[in-house]
């Protein structure tokens, strides 16, 4: 679950802090391209669906090219950002010139959306329009007829022929060399671009980011949100104790395990168990309303009072259920067709779903319980949804190359840049993500979650931008600035 930039804003906003369980908004014309940008050049590239196979047709991808500012000279670079999903299209122009604005007089803009989503030939399968409130094996299920319903093309949205595609508009354009910023997904897929077109990359920034071969249980992830809380309530001037809130979590979870709650909201059945608990406390990646308010809402749970932390879980279900819908900020079908592709596995995936499945146990099982806590394995990675089992019954299609494929640790100026806060794509796996290539740095923004463009103070950017331009870290002072987050009391 490797969030885009939209529902990372939706949190910081506080969407999951509503007081009553409201529906999230779905992504106003998410599934309509939109328009051209004023002054921007767009346009479609005409790709084959598979390179190796031409019988199958072909698919568009669509991009704009925003100019720089100050035409009187040559641009310094060009800029290519992607926000994350997978399945998720480039934000609106406006978003990215804001936050490239310290560049955007020589660096031009290019907008890509992946094959699949935004100005890009729409991926579309069947999918329930429930999908959010099935249980881990209805999921499965659903998700495996997603990927039959597709057929051949089931394989043909790997990251590999994604990076493929970015390649063909930039020569389409007769761009030389690229900047690519890829936020949490989109440092997957740039690190994979990287990989194969190393000659054509200027500068890479990975932010929020994790490595081409990551822990499919996500352990680093559960340390992460260990070492988070403890970190968030030693800075919080007594406020919490994270020693206390990680016993409070366990102490909830164990009772949702034996009891779980099912409630109605807006016409909707959901289940509040020890799942839907570590979902809430793994989003607090994404926004740090999460983070200053779970040391309370949990502390009054333990106390009796357990309305808060229902309507903080409700919430967070209701969000997801807004970024996965049929117009939501995420096309589900692309996201599975993508991570069932690349993302590494516990199974053997050319084996029948029943053998993967006691594949997947044995697994799971030697992996141990102790590096999941507080929760049980099964929860813990039932809230992540990518890597585990979400994938376990999509069909084995092999169309293009693996994400693995292409030069190893090539040299090209690399900065991986991640929030001290993160449980979606820790420290330690931005550490990794920047070791891949020759030369990669890493800087750690502290008191920020996923991604690091959302520190308030601006200084993360400052130093992503300042790497575009001089492929050099530089002064990082104004880290020490950034505030530690409120919570609670």
């Amino acid at each position: 679950m490797h969030f885009p930039r939209h529902l990372t804003a939706a949190l910081a906003a506080g969407a999951v802090l509503a007081a009553t369980a409201a529906a999230a908004p779905a992504g106003a014309g998410a599934a309509t391209p939109p328009a051209c940008p004023a002054g921007a050049r767009c346009g479609t590239v005409t790709v084959p669906l598979d390179r190796a196979t031409p019988s199958l047709g072909t698919t568009t991808v669509g991009y704009a090219l925003i100019p720089r500012r100050d035409q009187s000279r040559p641009a310094a670079g060009t800029i290519v950002p992607n926000p994350g999903g997978p399945g998720a299209a480039t934000e609106p122009a406006k978003a990215m010139e804001k936050l490239f604005r310290p560049l955007r007089d020589d660096h031009d803009l290019l907008l890509i959306d992946p094959r699949g989503v935004g100005r890009s030939g729409r991926l579309t399968c069947t999918l329930p329009g429930n999908l959010a409130d099935l249980g881990p094996l209805a999921t499965q299920n659903a998700v495996g007829v997603c990927g039959r319903s597709l057929g051949q093309r089931a394989g043909a949205y790997g990251s590999a022929t994604i990076a493929d595609d970015f390649d063909d508009v930039r020569a389409a354009l007769g761009i030389e060399r690229l900047d690519l910023v890829g936020e949490s997904y989109g440092s997957f897929l740039f690190a994979v671009y990287a990989r194969r077109h190393p000659e054509r990359v200027s500068s890479l920034v990975l932010a929020g980011a994790y490595p081409i071969a990551f822990d499919t249980f996500g352990r680093d992830r559960a340390a992460a949100l260990r070492r988070a809380l403890r970190v968030v309530c030693a800075r919080s001037r007594g406020a919490c104790s994270g020693r206390r809130v990680l016993a409070d979590l366990g102490t909830i979870a164990r009772a949702l395990k034996a009891r779980p709650v099912t409630i109605r909201v807006e016409g909707h059945r959901l289940r509040i168990d020890e799942e839907a608990l570590a979902l809430t406390a793994y989003t607090a990646a994404l926004g740090p309303e999460l983070y200053s308010s779970l040391p309370k809402v949990l502390r009054l749970a333990t106390q009796g009072r357990a309305e808060p932390l229902l309507q903080l879980i409700v919430s967070v279900k209701q969000l997801y259920r807004g970024l996965y819908a049929e117009d939501g900020q995420v096309n589900l079908a692309l996201n599975s067709a993508t991570s069932c592709r690349d993302y590494p596995v516990a199974y053997d995936r050319s084996a029948p779903v029943a053998e993967r499945r006691a594949q997947y146990r044995a697994a799971l099982k030697r992996a141990g319980r102790a590096a999941f806590a507080p929760f049980t394995p099964e929860a813990w990675i039932g809230a992540f949804g990518d890597g585990g089992d979400s994938c376990i019954a999509w069909p084995d299609v092999k169309l293009g190359d693996d994400a693995t494929a292409g030069a190893v640790r090539p040299a090209v100026p690399t900065l991986a840049i991640d929030g001290e806060l993160d449980t979606n794509t820790p420290s330690s796996a931005a550490r990794a993500a920047a070791k891949q290539f020759a030369g990669g740095q890493f800087v750690e923004v502290p008191n920020v979650a996923h991604t690091p463009t959302s520190d308030p103070t601006g200084c993360a950017q400052s130093i992503i931008s300042r790497f575009i331009r001089t492929h050099a870290v530089g002064d990082t002072r104004c880290l020490k600035r950034i505030p530690p987050l409120p919570v609670a009391r």
